[in-house]
């Protein structure tokens, strides 16, 4: 078993029980630390296993992380009612230790990079919900999904995510009015909070901007942008990209370059660096927003030097977005842009 290996790997003791049955007769003779609970096992549901640990039947109540594989709204919210932690199958082993060690008491492990995290999306979309649940989870995070504001609510009352996904368009609330509630309850004030929609609207974003939202982000967008926001959340598709601010996770940065020009010309030249991508209007300021802040450079601060710097990570952000061929096309012009701009500093 693979997750047995990532807990002795990390210096847990490991016991393996195949059913309810050899749990129990183990659970009966040894004190645990934490139990990982799959939900369904041979010979039977194990949610009355789950209930009988966290009540203290075994002399103590015992942290428990219930796997699903069969996983549901419900399936989590009764294993979080019984006093349980849950995680959905496929799951990141990496995220499940760090789980299992929070529950044990025992300090996170060091991880390089990102990091998984447990992502809430409220939608009433079956198929746009759970191809973002599908995108998400491919990436490790484990993902509770919500067809209703108030099963999203009900969510929330039981246990905090890291990231909150919001439709604006529910069938018994509006998103935005969800993401207010959501930032006055208790720690949901730095909730990282995107709202999504099918249709953009400036009124909709200076609703969502006033109701405290992260970011705003059409339905259209690939996927890709969704998953790329929850690993790294940035303010973005509220305003102008001069009033973006920089991500709110750690990025390396490298050394910013020496000029800084005044912020409208340096906002003219992030637009027109949008306008050659060949991306829309709303997915280029974001992506492209992200590429320049992973190489140290502000959008509202670009110029040609940062522009000529972050070539090679605008070139990565727009492989994942369009076909090989386009995106030579398209670096040549934004190439081009980097050293007309150049031109037009010497000339002043």
């Amino acid at each position: 078993m693979a997750l047995r290996r990532v807990f002795l790997e990390d210096g847990f003791d490991v016991e393996l029980a195949a059913g309810i049955a050899e749990a129990e007769a183990l659970l009966a003779r040894s004190p645990f630390t934490v139990v990982v609970l799959d939900r369904q096992l041979p010979d039977g549901d194990s949610i009355s296993l789950l209930h009988k640990l966290t009540s203290g039947h075994y002399a103590r109540s015992i942290p428990v992380l219930m796997l699903s594989g069969a996983e549901t709204l419900e399936a989590r919210l009764d294993a979080l009612r019984l006093g349980g932690d849950f995680v959905a199958k496929p799951y990141d082993e990496g995220f499940v230790l760090s789980r299992v060690r929070m529950l044990g008491g025992l300090p996170a492990a060091e991880r390089s990079g990102g990091r998984p995290c447990r992502v809430l999306v409220i939608d009433d979309s079956a198929t746009y919900g759970n191809a973002v649940v599908g995108e998400l989870r491919s990436r490790g995070h484990d993902v509770a999904l919500a067809a209703t504001a108030a099963d999203g609510l009900r969510y929330l009352a039981l246990q905090q995510p890291e990231r909150v996904l919001v439709d604006v368009f529910l069938p018994d609330a509006d998103g935005i009015d969800i993401a207010r509630r959501i930032r006055d309850l208790s720690g949901g004030s730095e909730l990282p909070l995107l709202l999504l929609t099918g249709r953009e609207s400036a009124t909709t974003r200076k609703r969502a901007l006033q109701a405290g939202v992260t970011a705003f982000l059409t339905k259209d967008s690939p996927l890709a942008v969704v998953g790329a926001w929850v690993w790294q959340p940035t303010r973005s598709g509220l305003e102008g990209p001069s009033q973006a601010g920089p991500p709110s996770g750690t990025i390396e940065r490298t050394p910013q370059p020496r000029r800084s020009p005044p912020p409208r010309m340096a906002e003219d030249l992030f637009e027109r660096l949008v306008a050659s991508s060949g991306l829309s209007l709303v997915l280029g300021r974001s992506v492209l927003g992200l590429a320049l802040h992973r190489c140290g450079v502000e959008p509202d601060r670009l110029t040609r030097e940062g522009l000529s710097h972050c070539l090679e990570q605008i070139e990565k952000t727009l492989n994942t977005f369009l076909p090989a061929d386009t995106v030579g096309k398209r670096m040549s012009s934004i190439a081009q842009l980097a050293q007309e701009n150049r031109h037009a500093f010497t000339a002043k």
